[in-house]
């Protein structure tokens, strides 16, 4: 299985697209579409660490992904 170990940073849904025209427009490599919930955006930084700038907010991501979790997907309490 491939390393999914990212760093995210949420961003509003208002700001989403001024943030990502910018990094796009510099060509940066997409290393993942988006399948969650939420706008999403998965690039890697010039030094190749995968980054994710995400338009939602923590309790959002947890609620859709017990309501439709994924194989493999684990919670701890």
């Amino acid at each position: 299985m491939p390393e999914y170990s990212h760093v995210a940073f949420s961003v509003s849904a208002k700001d989403f697209d001024a943030m990502r025209a910018p990094i796009q427009h510099a060509g940066a490599k997409i290393w993942q579409a988006n399948w969650t919930e939420g706008d999403s955006l998965y690039f890697l930084d010039p030094n190749g660490h995968k980054l994710e700038i995400h338009a939602s907010d923590r309790a959002a991501r947890i609620a859709s992904a017990k309501a439709k979790p994924w194989d493999g997907l684990e919670f701890f309490v």
